[in-house]
Parts: C-alpha cells; structure tokens; sequence
C-alpha cells in the first residue's frame, strides 16, 4: 500500500500543483512515501532542504496543535494521510506555540525561530553581515522533539543598513509521521499511524548513538544494517549534501561534482551498498540520506545530519576558480589563505603572518602548544604533518588542481582566550583575472561566519600580484573564547568593510596588516 503526503497552500506560499489532494505516487513533484513494515506502515526521509525567508517555498510543517485551542501551526501544516489521533491525542501532542502575526525584532524575539509561523525566522532582527546562527523551520513548539534539529541562516547584506537574516537551511523539519521508530512530525509521539506494529527499520534523531559527530581527514561509515536490519532489501542507495564550500562548487556553471564522484571537499564510497563511508576534509553539517528498495518496490528512508567537528579555530578558504570547471575559464586561479595574529603580526608575508610559506613546517610560529596527530593526518590531509600537529598550520594548499574542487584551510587547536586574529585572502596569479573567494569560520566546530557566499559576493578581487602584491581581501578579526578547561566554546567575529562600510575590504597591491 502507499500513500502521497499532501501539501497546501497559504498567502504567497507556492507549492506543488497537486496541492491537498491525493495524486499517483510521484506526479506534480509532490513527496512520496512507499509504506512498509507491520501492516500499513511506512519509512520517510525528513525534509532537509532550504526554507524560505520572505515567501519562499518550504515543504516542512506538520499539525500541530495547542491543547486549548486546537490547531495553531500557522503555515506549518502537514498531514501523511494515516495519522491515528486516538494513539497521540491533541492533549498529549507537544503544542505548536505559534504566537500572532508579528514582527520578531520589534518584539525582542530574535531566537532563530518562525514565532509567528509564517515562514520567516528572526524577521527585522539586526544582524551583522556573514554572522551565522542556528534556526529551526518549524512550530517554535517542535524544535528539537523527535527527528527535528536545528539548519543554519545567513546573515545578508544591506548596503548601510547592516544585515537581515536569509533562508534557513539544512537541519530537519517537521514532516508527516511513518512507521520508522520515529518521531517525524515532532509532536512527541511516535509511529501514531494506521497499522504500525512493528516497524522494519528505525531512523536516527538527533544524539542517536549510531550517528556520533565526524571529524575532518577522517573515515566516517555508514552502515545501513543498523538502521533496516530486514533481509528483503534488494537496493541501497546513499547521498550526501555537503556544506557551503560544497555547494558553490555544485552550483558553478558546467560542474558535475556529486557526493561520489570526488571532485567535492568530501567523497562518499560505496553509495549504492549497504555498507558504505564517508571521507571528510571539511568541518560543518552534512545531511545524510538512505535509501533502501524492498521486494515488490516499497521504499523505506531515514535522513540525519552528519556533524563534522575540529577542536579550536578553524578558517577554510573556497573559491570559484578552480577545480574542473577551471579548465574551460582559462585555467585554475590560484589564491591563498592568511591568517594573522594581532599584536604580533605587523605585515602580511613576513615570518609572523601564517600562510603556505610560513605554516606548513612541523613547528607552529607563535607558540602554541602541539596537538594530536590525528587532528591533522588522515584521508584528505595534505598538511605531511609526523608525530604531532602544529599550531597554527595550513593543512591543505591548493595551488592549480584540477581534478577536483579543493578547499584550503587553516587551523589553531588551541588558541587562547581573548585571544585575536585577523583573516586575510590573496589572489597569487600573476594574471589579472576575477575570482570569487568564500571563508568560512568555525570557531569550537561551530559555524560562526561564512563571508563572500551567493548573493553576497566578493567583487574586485581581479588582480593577480604573486608573493606580496595583487587583490588582498581582509575578511574578518576573530576574537577566540576559552573555557578553563582549554576548549574554545565559540568566537567574536568583526567583518572588515570598505571605508563607507557598503562592501568587502578589497585593496590592492597593499600588504600592511
């Protein structure tokens, strides 16, 4: 038996045309999911997409419900067709806490939660450029109930006006509830649908022992008998979406990087297997999608979310210019990642300043204690590190490759607290010709700032100056925060501007810090 999930639609809200009505399995774009398992029992990925600020489309929601009032999910609303309300009574089910319309920062709500229900997270709330927060696309009620978890929302610009929050994305979303040992539509209850006895297969939710953290230069596996142990499993299929270096690579014109192919910052092996792996270069969230075929073409599906974690201050370095799509734009640019400390590096591209000459030796250059080995070796790493890894270190450095789109990154396991840094970005070629860089900042293996991503991006970095002149780009300072026990718990970020503060600090041919 399968059911179709239905959607709907409220004020400026489009989506699929077979909206609210049941349609065969796979027509208008509308979800699907095949039942399976103990009776009419069905497995469902989360919705893991993008969410729309300012009217986008957003395929996440379910029926929430406040005990006195009834139904109040605003436009979060999502109905699998099968749920049994006598397993999960309106009374017992986590209320939606949907507030009326309003605006969130003119009434001190700025949380990363939709309050008003109405699609956009933090509307009105300041922000400051690049700045990146945690969110939830869904009830203020349901975050982190069942399967959902936090995305993560950008920081957009507005020219003198400072910053508005963008779509969040990533995380899960409330959706339909399945048979799958899980909490779909985060109301508190779990497999309340018609003819669930016993599931066939169970889907992670967050902090689900089989879904540990990764880390980068790591082996991460995925094996698929712990989440459908069942032998009637006749195809497997695996997929992995990447973070924001990942996805402007995708998004280049001409590029055909997948999860498996190896042109991205990470390689998924073994996709169509049961067992199967992921090698990590980079820190952030990945989402996580397994697919299992049964006999007689029933699906079952579970989605999580990977997060790839390093200790300390991590800042990595993409860029549009590289990689295979390169070769038919005349060639790789090649640019390069700075990282200054302040009060102690007076000038960019001298012995003080970290950078592919400085900071790939066994020693780091301003003290800081050595780390683990396994911080720095491992599948991805290019750093040819031996015995401990140095602090700071450029770990990867990519000057012309084409075979695949390679990140470069540099990392401090262990600053200080108060510690203060400055981010710095060169164009090294000695042609002058445009390039787009984008740096991300994690800062105790959160994401805390992505500056020069879509639709903000870095403009008039066209000068190539090779060993100290050309575009220089000076992203950011970073102020590091450590606990007592030495692990950094997050970071300060200030984003450097031009002088009337309306775009990126692009100089040229200038190398004073």
């Amino acid at each position: 038996m399968s059911t179709i999930s239905t959607w709907r639609r409220f004020g400026a809200w489009l989506l699929p045309a077979c909206l609210a009505a049941v349609a065969p399995i796979g027509s208008c774009g509308c979800p699907t999911n095949n039942t399976i398992g103990g009776g009419d029992s069905g497995g469902g990925g989360q919705d893991a997409g993008g969410g729309g600020q300012d009217g986008s489309s957003q395929d996440s929601g379910n029926v929430g419900h406040d005990g006195a009032t009834g139904y109040d999910g605003g436009i979060y609303t999502y109905d699998s067709g099968q749920v049994v309300e006598e397993l999960c009574p309106i009374a017992s089910q986590k209320p939606a806490q949907c507030q009326g319309e309003l605006v969130e920062g003119s009434n001190n709500l700025c949380d990363g939660l939709d309050n008003d229900c109405d699609g956009n997270i933090d509307e009105g709330c300041p922000c400051m450029p690049g700045a990146v927060q945690r969110c939830f696309r869904g009830p203020p009620g349901h975050r982190n109930i069942g399967a959902c978890s936090d995305g993560q929302q950008l920081c957009e610009m507005q020219g003198e006006a400072g910053g508005t929050w963008g779509a969040c994305e990533g995380g899960i979303s409330p959706r339909g509830e399945v048979c799958d040992d899980l909490d779909n539509d985060c109301n508190g209850c779990s497999d309340e649908v018609e003819g669930c006895v016993q599931p066939q297969g169970t889907c992670p939710a967050p902090g689900d022992l089989r879904t540990p953290d990764g880390r980068p230069f790591t082996n991460y596996q995925l094996r698929g008998g712990d989440f459908f142990p069942g032998a009637n499993a006749v195809a497997w299929h695996w997929n992995v979406a990447g973070t924001p270096c990942d996805k402007m690579f995708q998004a280049l014109p001409g590029s055909t990087a997948t999860a498996a192919n190896g042109q991205l910052s990470f390689t998924l092996h073994n996709p169509d297997n049961r067992e199967a792996s992921i090698d990590f270069t980079l820190s952030g969230d990945y989402v996580v999608t397994m697919e299992v075929t049964l006999n007689g073409g029933d699906q079952f599906s579970c989605t999580w979310v990977i997060h790839v974690r390093a200790p300390g201050l991590r800042v990595e370095l993409c860029w549009d210019v590289t990689g295979p799509t390169s070769v038919s734009a005349g060639g790789p640019i090649d640019v390069d990642l700075h990282l200054g400390k302040t009060g102690t590096t007076t000038q960019w591209f001298t012995a003080n300043d970290c950078y592919w000459t400085t900071c790939r030796g066994q020693n780091g250059i301003w003290g800081y204690t050595n780390t683990a080995i396994s911080n720095c070796t491992g599948p991805g790493s290019l750093g040819g590190f031996a015995g401990s890894c140095p602090n700071p270190r450029l770990d990867m450095d990519n000057v012309d490759i084409v075979a695949r789109y390679l990140p470069e990154n540099i990392n401090i396991d262990v600053p200080g607290d108060g510690d203060q840094f400055r981010v710095m970005v060169h164009h090294w070629t000695t042609a002058d010709r445009a390039a787009h860089p984008l740096v991300n900042i994690y800062c105790g293996g959160e994401l805390k700032g992505t500056y020069g991503a879509a639709p903000d991006l870095v403009e008039g970095f066209d000068q190539g100056g090779m060993a100290s002149g050309g575009s220089m780009w000076r992203v950011a300072d970073v102020t590091t925060q450590v606990n007592s026990s030495g692990n950094t718990t997050g970071c300060v970020l200030t984003p450097l501007r031009n002088a009337s503060g309306t775009s990126y600090h692009v100089t040229n041919d200038d190398s004073a810090f």
